[in-house]
């Protein structure tokens, strides 16, 4: 988290800072490539955004991020997914589909039962941008319907 006057710049942990009083200060939640905000508590609860507080007392804000879900589709606007299941379920019947995996190691059986061209690209770093790794999916993987192309996955 960073502020707007400069005095809170923080990675981890409890920051304390002290403004003149009746001072704006805008607070900016900075993540790390490989999480997500998820919102403001405390004296600020916008889920979203900057976060704008008036010192005219000592206030408390927390900025809380979540780590990256392991699955995601590919798109103009992300979408992140617990399980690969959940991915498969969100795409749309009929058109191609890209799946992009964490270097994880999960467990679930897969059974593709739709009409969706499904690319599931493994290996994928925290941050999504590097997939030099693989992604291992523990279960069955029954393709019944549409088709599917993987790169960097190991079904066992």
């Amino acid at each position: 988290m960073n502020s707007n006057p400069n005095g809170i710049a923080c990675t981890t942990g409890n920051c304390i800072a002290s403004f003149p009083f009746g001072t704006p200060v805008t607070l900016f939640a900075t993540f790390s490539a490989d999480s997500l905000f998820s919102g403001w508590s405390g004296a600020c609860t916008n889920a979203t955004g900057d976060c704008t507080v008036t010192m005219d007392a000592d206030k408390s804000v927390t900025a809380t991020f979540n780590t990256l879900p392991p699955f995601r589709i590919q798109g103009t606007q992300m979408s992140y997914f617990q399980t690969f299941l959940d991915a498969y379920t969100a795409a749309q019947t009929g058109n191609p589909t890209t799946v992009h995996a964490r270097r994880v190691e999960v467990t679930e059986n897969i059974n593709l039962n739709r009409n969706v061209p499904l690319f599931l690209k493994g290996g994928f770093d925290g941050s999504f941008t590097a997939n030099d790794g693989f992604t291992t999916i523990h279960g069955i993987l029954t393709i019944g319907v549409g088709s599917l192309t993987v790169e960097n996955v190991i079904v066992k």
